[in-house]
């Protein structure tokens, strides 16, 4: 089934487009009408660039890509880190998602579970509210407008942590969810499906957010959410729209891709291209997030 997507391009650029997702969708006949009904706003920062998104081949996988160290040369942890992003071996592109791995000496692989659908389903709202609004109090009747259960493992991938990381790397764990897909963004697709935008293939780049939840795992702890995933000058709650976690010597990391329409870590270098493609790892203890690494991800 091929469903044609009506993308207005959202951060300040207002530009509208046509999008093609050449996959079945996991929904129902109804729920694909709704779909093609209802206004899907896609941000403009979530496709690729031409350059490194773009794909005449659909069958375009992680080793087409390349990293090269830009910040934090000669720190064991970046250098590590850069040993583990060029032998990853993953079949979808490095924003939807880097494989956890312990291959590389001082990495501990990170054990994750997903979320039952009924966790998924009651969390979607606060989930989508909040990324969208800053506001996960928001409640609207016709959202979500498919059966956010239907879409867990494909559209939609939803986990925390077993045993629970520790983010300010201060031994207290913290109730951490990695959100990715249809919540933290906008459009019912996975991360890395191939869409038709203006005529050319891209590898659509569907967001994956960090968000920390309440002891009871009712609703967003926003102030922890802010501060263990943002940075000091950043334009947007998160880092970027592309986050992930590691462990390296028993101290937590979060990494990001950053995005043009948000700016870097400090908030700067707006619309610089560049940064679509530029990776971050920060890391926080005593209180205080740094900015520790960067890379340039180019094509092979």
């Amino acid at each position: 089934m091929r469903i044609q997507l009506s993308a207005l391009a959202t951060l300040g650029r207002g530009t509208e487009a046509s999008a093609q997702i050449n996959r079945p969708a996991p929904m129902s006949i109804s729920n694909a009408l709704g779909l093609i009904l209802r206004r899907i706003t896609v941000c403009a920062c979530l496709l690729t660039t031409p350059c490194f998104g773009q794909a005449d081949d659909p069958s375009v996988h992680y080793s087409t890509y390349h990293f090269a160290l830009t910040k934090g040369h000669h720190l064991p942890v970046c250098e590590a880190f850069l040993k583990r992003l060029n032998a990853a071996q993953s079949p979808k592109t490095p924003y939807c998602d880097i494989p956890e791995d312990d291959s590389v000496p001082g990495f501990t692989k990170l054990n994750r579970v997903s979320l039952s659908a009924d966790e998924v389903t009651r969390l979607w709202s606060h989930i989508f509210w909040f990324t969208k609004a800053q506001d996960e109090s928001i409640t609207r009747k016709d959202e979500p407008s498919v059966n956010v259960a239907s879409l867990l493992g494909t559209d939609l991938l939803a986990w925390r942590y077993d045993p629970p990381v520790s983010l300010n790397n201060d031994g207290q764990p913290d109730n951490v969810v990695m959100w990715q897909g249809y919540g933290a963004d906008d459009t019912v697709a996975a991360c890395g499906d191939d869409i038709y935008l203006t005529g050319r293939l891209y590898k659509f780049r569907g967001a994956q957010l960090g968000f920390v939840l309440t002891p009871d795992n009712a609703q967003i702890h926003e102030k922890k959410t802010r501060m263990l995933f943002g940075s000091p000058g950043g334009n947007f709650f998160e880092i970027g729209p592309n986050v992930g976690i590691f462990e390296y010597r028993g101290r937590y990391y979060v990494h990001a891709f950053y995005a043009a329409g948000t700016g870097d870590f400090h908030g700067k270098h707006l619309d610089q291209s560049s940064l679509d493609r530029t990776l971050a790892v920060t890391l926080r203890q005593k209180g205080k997030t740094a900015l520790v690494c960067e890379y340039l991800m180019s094509a092979r």
